[in-house]
């Protein structure tokens, strides 16, 4: 390479050089926030994605259960009445000396 190309050369990259400012390079705090705010976005969207399978598997599981007779039979319901029905007292206690009633 000749003097002529060097300086042709040179001139071309003071050309170029000076057609555009440098970008300025962001500061490494600056991409250390950035990075967290979205790791942090990340995590909790992951996490309430979670809680609404986990509950969403629990509703289902509740609502049609997997395991064979778990099926739940209707309770029958007892007639209205119009008296109130009367409160079980227990039988006193016996002691050896009593005798069982006849019968028993």
């Amino acid at each position: 390479m000749n003097e002529h190309e060097n300086d042709a050369l040179h001139a071309a990259f003071q050309a170029v050089l000076s057609t555009e400012p440098e970008p300025a390079l962001p500061s490494v705090t600056d991409a250390a926030v950035v990075g967290g705010s979205r790791i942090r976005r990340r995590r909790a969207a992951l996490a309430t994605a979670g809680a609404l399978i986990i509950a969403a598997s629990i509703a289902a599981v509740a609502v049609n259960p997997p395991w064979p007779g778990s099926e739940r039979a209707p309770v029958p319901l007892t007639p209205a009445s119009t008296t109130h029905p009367t409160p079980h007292t227990p039988e006193p206690a016996r002691t050896a000396a009593e005798p069982l009633p006849s019968g028993h």
